[in-house]
């Protein structure tokens, strides 16, 4: 009898391991789905914004500023952390003011007093959360403001060449997604209307899973499509209306039979219409008179009645083509550096699709890693959120 035992138990645990197997396969789509889920619930990923009054100050004056802490996934107000960690860095990425802000369902407004013995120079905002400390040094908000002191014009204008180096070396090295020679992914993103997909597959990979692979497209942490696909003769042209993606960032990957990534690309799908508000104020003013400021809500009726925090910075010389926190978002943290001329270039609209699909050709999400989403093996992480 322990003999047969000895025989039938490796059989049975063969024939369950074959079932988990073949469930997997007959139901993928749900599969994946309960993975992606349990990794967003897993690892949120925070973006914070600060909304400085300037980006010129003369050392001694004040510095006011609005923080607004989003949760990537919903682009919503995130109430992940209550505490964020603002700092003023000199040339030498040294803090020379450090700040609390407590946050109230995703927003606090702040104010620093700029010390009037700070040299003349650019310096960095810095903002995080304790959570967003995880994923540091990408996963922070970070902006330049000139600092003048006539009294003290310093040596700061300039970072350390080295420095300069490594922080370039950070933000803009290539992070390419799986690489496999044997299966390519070429995108035409040239159609208003559909996003269109050519796939071709060598030897090689069609003896190892068939003329069969998994296509996943997820946009910020949204599954936007997860479809099988098959090959005809090693090739499939798969069209997808534009109507069923998340504006911004696609992520398109193909899963082999195994569920592992073997192909990704990353494409930029513009916004349709979107109303805003039209702010009417005076062409100009002289100082110090009293002047009023009139909301135009016309085109947003639903702002007429439900909350909303709205910064208003009023300063000469305003930048008015400046990048907001829409157009931040749509690269984030998730991305990491992206030319300013870019960001400045009359929002998210105003963006040159071609553009935005060069510069996404050597990125990587920071956030979404589908080894680690389909392995089951969660991160933990030594920083938590703040409540």
């Amino acid at each position: 009898m322990r003999k047969k035992t000895a025989y039938i138990l490796p059989f049975l645990l063969l024939l369950i391991g074959q079932s988990a197997e073949s469930q997997i396969q007959n139901n993928i789509p749900d599969y994946i789905r309960q993975r992606f889920h349990m990794y967003m619930e897993t690892v949120p990923w925070e973006e914070i914004y600060v909304h400085s009054d300037r980006n010129e100050y003369i050392s001694g004056e004040d510095l006011w500023f609005d923080v607004y802490l989003i949760d990537r996934q919903s682009l919503k107000p995130s109430a992940n952390s209550r505490i964020a960690y603002i700092e003023l860095l000199n040339a030498q990425s040294r803090p020379v003011l450090q700040k609390r802000i407590l946050l109230v369902k995703g927003f606090g407004p702040g104010q620093i007093r700029l010390p009037d013995t700070l040299s003349t120079g650019t310096y960095t905002i810095r903002a995080y959360t304790n959570w967003m400390k995880n994923f540091l040094p990408w996963n922070c908000f970070r902006k330049e403001i000139k600092i003048f002191n006539s009294l003290n014009t310093g040596n700061s204008t300039l970072k350390p060449p080295a420095l300069e180096a490594a922080t370039r070396s950070i933000d803009t090295q290539p992070r390419s997604g799986p690489i496999n020679t044997d299966i390519t992914l070429v995108l035409n993103n040239s159609d208003s209307n559909t996003l269109i997909l050519s796939v071709s597959a060598g030897e090689n990979y069609l003896t190892a899973n068939g003329n069969h692979f998994t296509l996943v497209v997820q946009t910020r942490g949204n599954i936007d499509l997860i479809d099988s696909e098959v090959l005809a003769e090693g090739k499939a042209r798969i069209t997808i209306p534009r109507i069923s993606l998340i504006s911004g960032i696609n992520q398109i990957t193909i899963l082999d039979s195994r569920l592992k990534p073997v192909c990704e690309r990353y494409v930029f799908n513009p916004p349709g219409y979107r109303p805003a508000f039209n702010l009417l104020s005076p062409a100009a003013a002289n100082r110090r008179e009293k002047i009023s400021l009139e909301f135009d809500l016309r085109d947003i009726p639903a702002l007429a009645v439900n909350p909303a925090n709205l910064s208003v910075s009023v300063a000469a010389a305003s930048n008015t083509n400046a990048a907001g926190l829409d157009d931040y978002l749509l690269f984030g943290t998730e991305f990491g550096f992206i030319p300013p001329d870019v960001l400045n270039s009359g929002g998210q609209r105003g963006f040159d699709v071609k553009i935005i699909d060069s510069i996404m050709s050597d990125k990587k999400s920071r956030w979404i890693d589908w080894d680690e989403i389909l392995s089951g093996n969660l991160p933990h992480f030594k920083y938590q959120a703040e409540k």
